[in-house]
Order: C-alpha cells, then sequence, then structure tokens
C-alpha cells in the first residue's frame, strides 16, 4: 500500500480542499471523489475500490487529509507482454505510445526506434493525439508502469516512471532526437522521465 499526504497549500489540479470535506484523484483508476470527516471520515474509491481518501479536520485549521492505494504490480521487471495484455490490465488503446483511460495515462510503451534513450528520456511527435497523451503524461504527479518493445508484440516491462520534467526548447529537442526515426522537424517536446526511488535522468 501506497499514501500520499495532501498538502493544503499546494493542491493537485484535481484536488480541493473547503472545510473538512476533500476532492481527490485515485490514483489508480483516475477517478475524483468527494471525501467528508462529517459523512464519509474514510472513504473508498466509488469506482475500483482500490483507494481511500482521508479527511480530519480543515484546510485552515491544521486538519490532515491523505489518500491510500494499493499500488502492487501486476507485472514483473525483466518480462515481456503483448500489447493486449497490457491494455487488459491497465486499459487504453493497443496502438498508442501513452495510452489513456479516463483522461489519465495508465502506461507508456516505446519503441526504440523512435525513443532511442527510452525509459529514461522520450520524444513526442505531432498529432493531436500524440500532442494531448503527451500534455496528459506530464501534468500528471504519479508514475506509471513503463515497457520497451524489443520485438514483434514483445514489450518488457522496465518499471513505473513519471514525467519528472519536459522540455520544448529546440536545442534540447535536437540534443535527444538521437537518430529517432521521427523527424526531427515534427518532435514537439523531450519529456525526461523518473524511475520510482530513483533520480530523473539529466
Amino acid at each position: 500500500m501506497k499514501t500520499r499526504t495532501l498538502d493544503p497549500e499546494n493542491l493537485g489540479p484535481k484536488e480541493d480542499w473547503e472545510g473538512n470535506n476533500i476532492a481527490l484523484e485515485c490514483p489508480v483508476c483516475g477517478k475524483v471523489y468527494l471525501v467528508s470527516e462529517q459523512i464519509h471520515e474514510e472513504r473508498k474509491c466509488p469506482s475500483c475500490g482500490k483507494s481511500h481518501g482521508a479527511v480530519e479536520g480543515g484546510r485552515k485549521s491544521g486538519g490532515k487529509a491523505s489518500i491510500t492505494w494499493d499500488d502492487t504490480s501486476a507485472f514483473f521487471l525483466g518480462r515481456t507482454y503483448s500489447r493486449k495484455e497490457i491494455a487488459g490490465v491497465l486499459g487504453g488503446s493497443e496502438v498508442d505510445y501513452l495510452p489513456t483511460e479516463n483522461d489519465r495515462v495508465v502506461c507508456g510503451c516505446f519503441t526504440l526506434e523512435h525513443n532511442p534513450e527510452a525509459p529514461d528520456i522520450v520524444i513526442a511527435g505531432t498529432g493531436p493525439v500524440i500532442k494531448r497523451e503527451a500534455e496528459l503524461f506530464c501534468g500528471q504527479d504519479f508514475a506509471v508502469p513503463i515497457f520497451v518493445k524489443h520485438r514483434p508484440n514483445e514489450w518488457e516491462y522496465v518499471g513505473n516512471y513519471r514525467a519528472a520534467r519536459f522540455s520544448t526548447a529546440p536545442a534540447d529537442i535536437a540534443a535527444h532526437h538521437k537518430g529517432s526515426i521521427t523527424p526531427l522537424n515534427e518532435v514537439t517536446r523531450v519529456i525526461f522521465l523518473e524511475r520510482e526511488g530513483l533520480p530523473a535522468s539529466k
């Protein structure tokens, strides 16, 4: 199990805290739900039941709020999975590089031809779907399973990563293009990933 404490002075984009009531996003399924000290004190995610939020006291009166969730991985480091197997567990598309479910990126599936520095650094191309997925991923503050393709329909699970930072600067994009088959002039950003428990790549 994993627990995160809400910071009353720095709430996330999908968090709110008014009086002794909080709104938060389930890290497992992406559902935003309410928890009230008066009504619930603690409440499970009404969508998946795999997280629960708790609140005690008000945001401006020294209250405490947190969310706890089941972070047990369904995947094993070093093993390979098909895109169908990955989507069957996490949801999302079987072809996108950053599959989404409920406006939330659920994993990353990168080829070394497009992303020579994967999984530590990846680049995003053009197109509305590709750009939207990259923006969603960079806006999330939690890690998701990452897979790297080595052979047809064999995607190795390499750990859980989050987007630590990104750059749209032409110099950064050029420095990390590294011969990708995505044309340099079609790259819109470079994303620096951070593995859970490890520092971000430079």
